[in-house]
């Protein structure tokens, strides 16, 4: 990084002219790339740097009051050593080469590690939001929509212990809802006359829970009317 700060006018030895300026550049340690900036009191300008080996290419952008500025440069250097120290210079410079290697590897997985580390705590911060807005609605008694939740949870974490109690709860919850709404249609049917429907809706019912006494009654009704509609008595004796 560099600062400027001001210079004497030799001309009128007792006026001092001020002139200012920063600028800082960037050196990408894994890759062979830089990149600079500067800002003065009359140009502002960026620019990047490729090295590779004894090539250089430099490009920078600056902008004053006259207008852009293109500027670019290729260089090469030529290194006359004797042979052993080019050879000590170049074994120097792969255990640079390595070291930088083994040091982004090492970021990259520290990088990936912390990352793994972040989306598992979101993950957890999620399900722990799922499962409160779960607990809420069977609290509420709307045991539909916490079941839809409960299973959004357990497809992110299919072994959350706390998620397949909450699921048992609902569905026990729910299965006597169904039964009652089920019975009540069926009833409903029956008074109606409609014993057809009334036979559908309670062997749905005998699907859920096959040992419901009220149903097993409200069925053996349905066909016992059946059979006197088809004038079977005996039947229906």
């Amino acid at each position: 990084m560099y600062t400027e700060f001001y210079i004497v006018d030799f001309y009128e030895i007792n006026k001092t002219s001020y002139r200012w300026g920063v600028g800082s550049t960037y050196d990408f340690f894994y890759i062979p790339l830089s990149l600079s900036f500067s800002l003065s009191y009359y140009k502002v300008s960026l620019g990047f740097d490729i090295e590779k080996d004894n090539l250089n290419f430099s490009y920078s952008l600056g902008y004053n009051l006259i207008g852009f500025q293109h500027s670019f440069a290729i260089r090469y250097q030529f290194n006359f050593y004797p042979q052993e120290v080019k050879k000590l210079a170049e074994e120097e410079l792969q255990k640079i080469y390595q070291y930088k290697k083994d040091l982004l590897q090492e970021y990259t997985e520290q990088k990936n590690e912390l990352q793994k580390l972040k989306k598992e705590q979101e993950k957890q911060q999620y399900i722990t939001t799922k499962l409160l807005y779960a607990k809420s609605l069977i609290e509420e008694k709307n045991y539909s929509k916490a079941k839809d939740v409960i299973q959004e949870v357990l497809k992110l974490d299919p072994e959350n212990f706390q998620a397949k109690e909450m699921l048992y709860l609902a569905n026990k919850y729910l299965d006597k809802s169904t039964i009652s709404y089920l019975y009540a249609l069926a009833t409903d049917a029956y008074e109606k006359g409609n014993y057809d429907l009334a036979i559908e809706r309670l062997n749905k019912l005998l699907e859920i829970d096959n040992t419901n006494k009220k149903t097993i009654v409200l069925l053996k009704f349905c066909n016992v009317q059946k059979l006197i509609l088809e004038k079977k008595y005996n039947d229906a004796k």
